[in-house]
């Protein structure tokens, strides 16, 4: 689960698997939306999720890794 008011970027290894968790994340209610990976994090597709607030990841689809903004840095928060 990504903390209450942490904004937390998820990336993927498929672009379908990055639009089939926004669209789960949506039906629960929570904010989020596609962004390019920054340049700073490697990934197997071009795209990420940002969100903002709790988001049950376990529950929600397959993801690369989870990052979290830090020092106005991403750290690794989980990686699979």
């Amino acid at each position: 689960m990504a903390a209450e008011g942490k904004q937390i970027l998820i990336t993927f290894h498929s672009h379908y698997d990055a639009a089939r968790m926004k669209r789960n994340l949506s039906a629960l209610g929570l904010g989020c939306q596609l962004v390019p990976v920054p340049r700073s994090i490697s990934s197997s597709c071009g795209t990420a999720l940002i969100v903002t607030g709790e988001a049950p990841l376990e529950e929600c689809g397959s993801h690369e890794a989870v990052y979290v903004m830090k020092e106005g840095r991403w750290s690794v928060l989980q990686a699979q």
